[in-house]
């Protein structure tokens, strides 16, 4: 979500920044019963939750001789109610994305900054994307908004539509967690 346009440099290009004076976007992490996925092809240290906190920081556009970062990056996690951390750490059912978003939100710039750097990927700099400096990288983790929202409050609160009690139907047979308190 935020000032995100689609790329026109070539076929299946993507998404960039739509740059303007007080830009923003969003990213999000969604998940549902699994855990962060670690099957990645180019660094096993590597996880979900990083990558998409990493892509937000470094989201940018081109336009020469001008380059472009976003200006308030967010990162949103979105799961069923039962795996979000209470504010003393209590939780009802165990996944290591909790402990690694509670690391990011209670020492953001030194958590996020050590895992992104941690990874053994070649950073990409060319003319049109260039990675950010490790200086950029720390501004924009200490400014990052950070939210956990669950698939519960998303499903409440949905508006009227066309779809609202098909999807309705569908969080009240699936929503229960397998049996487990909400």
């Amino acid at each position: 979500m935020g000032d995100i346009a689609v790329r026109d440099d070539g076929p299946g290009c993507g998404i960039r920044l739509d740059p303007g004076e007080d830009s923003w976007a969003c990213f999000a992490e969604c998940k549902w019963y699994r855990d962060l996925s670690i099957n990645v092809v180019n660094d096993i240290e590597r996880n979900q939750l990083t990558r998409v906190v990493e892509n937000v920081l470094c989201f940018q556009h081109y336009d020469a001789p001008f380059r472009h970062f976003v200006h308030r990056p967010a990162f949103t996690m979105i799961t069923p109610r039962c795996f979000v951390l209470d504010k003393n750490g209590q939780k009802s059912l165990s996944r290591l994305f909790q402990y690694t978003y509670r690391e990011y939100h209670d020492h953001r710039e030194a958590a996020m900054l050590r895992d992104i750097r941690g990874f053994q990927l070649e950073r990409r700099n060319e003319d049109r994307w260039q990675y950010p400096s490790d200086q950029h990288l720390s501004g924009k983790a200490s400014r990052l908004y950070l939210h956990w929202v669950t698939y519960d409050e998303l499903f409440d609160q949905l508006p009227p539509s066309p779809l609202r009690q098909e999807t309705k139907k569908f969080w009240n047979e699936h929503g229960g967690y397998q049996g487990r308190a909400g």
